[in-house]
């Protein structure tokens, strides 16, 4: 007769252990399939086709869809910039920033 010795039922009951854990996170993966992981209607279809992982070389950007400041803006904006510099100079305080109109 044969008895085996507690080490051996320790053994032995490890691996049993580590097999039923094994075989549950494989029915887990598995059913993980038959979830409903999709995503919201509202979403934009996803494109399949890989993009690069750097633009070529000689690629040059789109033209630009505004035009380029005249005169007379481009020394509004440089008067604007010295005024906020001369009020910065004076207070040494950061005014609060006022409302744009849209």
């Amino acid at each position: 007769m044969s008895q085996r010795k507690p080490s051996e039922a320790a053994m032995v009951a490890r691996a049993s252990a580590v097999l039923a854990a094994a075989t549950l996170a494989g029915l887990l993966t598995a059913c993980t399939s038959q979830l409903d992981l999709a995503e919201p209607a509202d979403t934009a279809p996803r494109t399949t086709t890989a993009q690069p992982a750097a633009p070529a070389v000689h690629d040059m950007p789109p033209p630009r869809d505004t035009r380029p400041m005249t005169a007379e803006e481009r020394q509004r904006v440089m008067d604007e910039l010295a005024a906020a510099r001369e009020r910065l100079e004076t207070t040494g305080t950061v005014p609060a920033r006022p409302q744009q109109s849209r």
